[in-house]
């Protein structure tokens, strides 16, 4: 009998992907592995060609490039050149993401990690609200099946797309390998060292967009600060989407609102390797993610692998990840962060009872788990 072929777009992919980049990877290449008795096709562009290709180096895969990245409007306005090219390669089934979707595709099956545009808690530019109110849901409507990442995704796909509940199937991410690798201490203090960290700190981990709330840790770290004077607080992000329309500027706002904290606030910038990231993890008090919006909250998972207490938003998608594995809060309010902040520095039991509940929580996940159930749903499409 002849193998299934399985047909792989990663034509969204950037040369440093972010969560949900790493989330897509991980979870194909450990499907992959698992499932090798498929033949399997991926399709890449130049700009994702480096890091889509280091994810499958060990795998029996076959490449095909197209170089029209996903998300953009030339997708769309040769929505016929990419049928015809992915049609020849007569797929059984397509995977693909919401933004590398386009018309007439063969059978397909469609990830989904956010609906972040219909919560309006966030300016979107006008093509962006084309792709959102038009395009995203009519490839949803004629998906053989949707996955989400999380049953906050599932709830909202039923709520705006309309799709029902039988055709969605939620597989909940795991982290990168490189936060369940154990990390010895002498490489810990070397990482320490390399960014010169002060002996207390706390961490903000993502980008610079406004759901990710990042003046609430200012007002954290401006609040705690008076009875903690040795507290910095380490971001660490992209600096790059500082340039992007309607993010935070962080310079602006320390010099003209935050002067007071401005020197205990550390900008990192972008740390490529996870594993330096599960270092400044480790050795710091606390994350802190005041994030408004989130398809799956990854973060606080990674801090949780890391062996750091988690305070975080109290929104649904971090909530059902994390259970009771975190200290939460509403995300604007910055006393109720800072007054879980002043119990873990002054209580040393209550943060090691949060790592440890934490951990507990993230271990629910595992690559291996998740590449079992999109196996059944990739059986249960063909």
């Amino acid at each position: 009998m002849k193998n299934k072929r399985i047909l792989i777009d990663t034509r969204m992919m950037k040369p440093f992907p972010t969560g949900i980049g790493s989330h897509y990877l991980s979870l194909l290449s450990s499907y992959i592995s698992r499932f090798p008795d498929k033949e399997y096709i991926i399709i890449f562009n130049d700009r994702g060609e480096k890091i889509v290709k280091e994810s499958f180096a060990k795998l029996q895969v076959r490449y095909v490039r197209v170089n029209i990245n996903g998300g953009s409007l030339k997708q769309y306005f040769l929505f016929w050149y990419l049928a015809i090219i992915y049609r020849k390669l007569k797929p059984d089934l397509l995977l693909t993401d919401i933004w590398s979707s386009f018309p007439f595709m063969p059978k397909y099956l469609l990830i989904i990690y956010d609906l972040i545009g219909f919560h309006n808690i966030a300016k979107t530019s006008f093509k962006q609200k084309l792709y959102d109110k038009v395009f995203y849901p009519y490839m949803a409507r004629f998906a053989v099946g949707l996955i989400a990442s999380t049953k906050s995704v599932k709830d909202d796909i039923e709520t705006y797309f309309h799709i029902p509940s039988k055709r969605i199937h939620i597989i909940t991410p795991s982290v990168s390998q490189e936060y369940i690798a154990p990390l010895d201490e002498t490489y810990i203090q070397s990482i320490i060292e390399k960014y010169q960290l002060p002996s207390q700190y706390i961490v903000y981990v993502g980008n610079r967009r406004p759901h990710k709330n990042l003046e609430t840790a200012f007002q954290v770290l401006q609040k705690i600060l008076p009875k903690y004077p040795s507290l910095y607080l380490v971001l660490i992000g992209g600096y790059d989407t500082e340039k992007v329309k309607n993010s935070v500027d962080i310079d602006t706002l320390l010099s003209q609102h935050y002067t007071n904290i401005a020197k205990h606030v550390l900008v990192l910038g972008r740390v490529q390797q996870n594993s330096e990231v599960k270092a400044i993890l480790n050795k710091s008090v606390a994350l802190i993610c005041p994030s408004r919006f989130e398809g799956v909250g990854l973060t606080p998972l990674e801090a949780s692998f890391s062996g750091t207490c988690v305070i975080a938003s109290n929104i649904s998608a971090i909530r059902e990840v994390m259970d009771n594995g975190a200290m939460f809060a509403d995300p604007r309010d910055a006393d109720t962060f800072a007054n879980h902040l002043e119990r873990i520095l002054e209580h040393f039991e209550v943060r090691e009872e949060y790592i440890y509940k934490g951990l507990k929580a993230a271990s629910r996940f595992s690559w291996e788990s998740a590449a079992i159930k999109l196996h059944e749903v990739i059986t249960s499409c063909i």
